[in-house]
């Protein structure tokens, strides 16, 4: 065979593969699509939106903060590589940070779970999950970005409700500051008392 007739007959025998393949998976795709087409009752699709996705427990949808347990530590704030989290607080009388609001922006999340990680363990409520999770909603897309940023805001009365209880604070350790000063006193005095007993006894 002519040298130069080689490569042009490879490429030929290559041409007839790729055509044989073609032919290969198409008949395949159709032979799926047919089967389901006579079966309708194994659609395995969902009929989104009138039936709904079943997504497993721990699926990062959209994040949800409760104002109310959240203790203002901004280690969700630091975790986060995009920063679309921001904590805004003030300091109690018992100088412990009282949230006043927390927002998210979902325009710029990647989902990597980073912040409910950093989230501490003392957030956590009575079902064990703390105040910074993902839930199941998957529903929030819109037009707007603005719609997409969500700002968790302490209530008036959440917030008095706090101020009071961190003044109470201060003012239960202040009293039994007070009350440990008076009992060593108190002990001092018995001391000397007992020692001076001793000295006249003698």
């Amino acid at each position: 065979m002519n040298m130069q007739a080689r490569p042009i007959v490879k490429e030929m025998f290559e041409s007839v593969g790729w055509l044989v393949n073609i032919l290969v998976t198409s008949v395949q795709g159709m032979l799926i699509t047919g089967k389901y087409f006579v079966r309708p009752n194994e659609i395995v699709t969902v009929r989104y939106p009138r039936e709904k996705l079943n997504v497993p427990e721990n699926f990062r949808g959209r994040l949800l903060n409760d104002p109310e347990r959240c203790i203002s530590c901004e280690l969700c704030a630091r975790a986060c590589p995009t920063k679309c989290i921001t904590v805004k607080h003030e300091m109690g009388a018992d100088k412990k940070r009282i949230l006043t609001e927390y927002s998210l922006d979902m325009t710029a999340c990647l989902f990597c779970g980073l912040c409910t990680e950093a989230c501490p363990e003392t957030t956590k409520n009575a079902k064990g999950k703390k105040c910074l999770i993902f839930v199941n909603d998957y529903e929030y897309s819109s037009d707007s970005k603005e719609q997409i940023k969500y700002y968790f805001k302490q209530t008036e009365d959440g917030l008095a409700r706090k101020r009071k209880d961190a003044e109470e604070r201060v003012k239960k350790a202040a009293e039994a500051k007070k009350k440990s000063e008076e009992a060593k006193s108190a002990a001092a005095a018995i001391a000397s008392t007992k020692i001076n007993i001793a000295e006249e006894s003698k």
